[in-house]
């Protein structure tokens, strides 16, 4: 289960926390395109999965989650189905802008990736073409014994030419 301020919607059967700026899930204001350092969530036991969320402009926007394994033993991700990381973009009044997922398919075979100690993997997209403004992206890692949610505001500036996003917040 995901904690939040409030009721998760359902999409296409799957739970996605709903994220909306100006809320108190929204963070204080950092540094333009930080990397924010890994939360860890527990699965069960002292086993930990650390997770970052990024976002980064250049002719578009990318968003990156990484992953980690801190711990000293061995951690293996398993997922429901090909789907393994959903992005999900909102806009300053919390409507949906962007999901990565729409309009893919995906296989329906279990999956599963191995993490040794110290390891890391990174599930990054590409937002292809955003107009200028204000907005929040939600990650999630779809794993079904390390569910992990993460969100971020950003903005994308009015002048595309800069290459620059100024990252509001990330959790």
């Amino acid at each position: 289960m995901f904690a939040c301020g409030g009721p998760l919607p359902h999409v296409g059967g799957e739970l996605l926390a709903t994220v909306r700026p100006g809320t108190p899930d929204s963070a204080k204001a950092s540094s333009a395109g930080a990397t924010h350092a890994p939360r860890p969530h527990r699965a069960r036991g002292d086993t930990l999965v650390g997770a970052a969320l990024s976002v980064h402009t250049e002719d578009g926007v990318e968003f990156a989650l990484a992953v980690e394994n801190p711990g000293k033993h061995r951690v293996e991700l398993s997922f429901p189905d090909g789907r393994t990381k959903e992005f999900v973009v909102y806009d300053a009044a919390g409507h949906e802008v962007w999901r990565w997922s729409r309009g893919r398919l995906f296989t329906q075979n279990m999956q599963t990736k191995m993490l040794a100690s110290g390891d890391s993997v990174v599930y990054a997209e590409r937002w292809a073409a955003p107009a200028p403004g204000r907005y929040t992206v939600v990650a999630q890692l779809r794993s079904a014994n390390y569910p992990i949610v993460k969100q971020s505001a950003f903005v994308v500036p009015a002048t595309p030419a800069t290459g620059a996003v100024a990252q509001l917040a990330a959790h």
